[in-house]
């Protein structure tokens, strides 16, 4: 929600009527309006989806009908899209070469793109693979798949799930699938729940590692996200779908189980079962994995 901010003294000079400016940030636009279009001249606003056109209105309500806004980084293009689609002027400024503008630009180093791809096996919910790279191609997906294999060294058939992008639906993806003798399985066009446990780790890692976080270097935040997966996530991370344990303490416990009653261990069998979530059916299945691709925000 947008916050109002404490009043402002102004002795600028106009040269355009109808004028509004922006300063993009990472976590927070402040936008600015003339003193005489608003009482509270100056607003804060958060980056959530409802924000840009919260803005939008308000600049509506302010009678404006060009706004100035900086373009360094990646935060700003929500909200030029959305102001033009409100029928904004939207003028692009680099704040670098603005003159008079105290403190230093980073905008740029600190809003670079860094994708993340997992691989998550359902029996426990570990997460088994994973590789991160600053261009989300065919290799990154390929890469996490690698990583999984060599950890589990699954039987033929093992079912292999993940969404439609195009990483998946690639031709050498699908061959690696091939090579190591797995069953590819695709959700189904625009539902998200076939791939529901990708998409809950995803809200984790957004909830408990990336919100309110920055790295200065790709190689910091790659750091970070193997400190999370196998510091926190598989080790101690409890699941409401294990009994509240973490995901090496589940199989932990299952292995001596099998120790007890002289059962073939479970990553090698394979079975399918169907269940439903909101209404719409979702496979899982024992021996299967998961895989999606997250951006992520340095």
């Amino acid at each position: 929600m947008p916050r109002k901010s404490a009043k402002a003294s102004f002795d600028l000079t106009r040269h355009i009527q109808g004028a509004a400016a922006i300063d993009i940030g990472s976590r927070m636009h402040m936008a600015a309006v003339s003193p005489e279009a608003a009482k509270d001249p100056i607003r804060s606003f958060d980056t959530f989806t409802s924000d840009p056109h919260a803005l939008a209105e308000w600049f509506k309500a302010c009678k404006v009908t060009s706004v100035a806004m900086e373009y360094t980084g990646v935060y700003w293009i929500p909200v030029y899209e959305i102001l033009e689609q409100h029928g904004f002027d939207v003028i692009l400024v680099n704040a670098r070469y603005a003159k008079n503008v105290p403190g230093r630009k980073t905008d740029v180093s600190d809003a670079g793109w860094l994708y993340l791809a997992v691989v998550i096996g359902l029996f426990s919910r570990r997460v088994i693979g994973w590789a991160a790279s600053d261009r989300m191609k065919k290799d990154l997906a390929i890469r996490a798949l690698d990583m999984a294999v060599r950890l589990r060294n699954p039987p033929p058939d093992c079912i292999f799930h993940s969404d439609r992008d195009s990483q998946y639906c690639s031709h050498d993806f699908q061959k690696r699938l091939t090579e190591y003798k797995m069953t590819p399985s695709m959700s189904e066009k625009g539902n998200c729940y076939d791939n529901a446990v990708v998409e809950t780790f995803f809200k984790s890692v957004k909830a408990e590692m990336l919100w309110r976080q920055s790295w200065p270097t790709r190689r910091q935040a790659t750091t970070a996200i193997f400190q999370y997966i196998n510091g926190f996530y598989n080790p101690r991370r409890g699941h409401s779908y294990l009994g509240n344990i973490s995901s090496l303490a589940f199989e932990a416990k299952a292995a001596e189980k099998r120790s007890h009653t002289g059962t073939k261990p479970l990553q090698v069998q394979v079975g399918m079962a169907l269940s439903t979530r909101a209404g719409r059916p979702w496979a899982k299945a024992l021996g299967r994995h998961a895989q999606q691709i997250l951006p992520v925000f340095l």
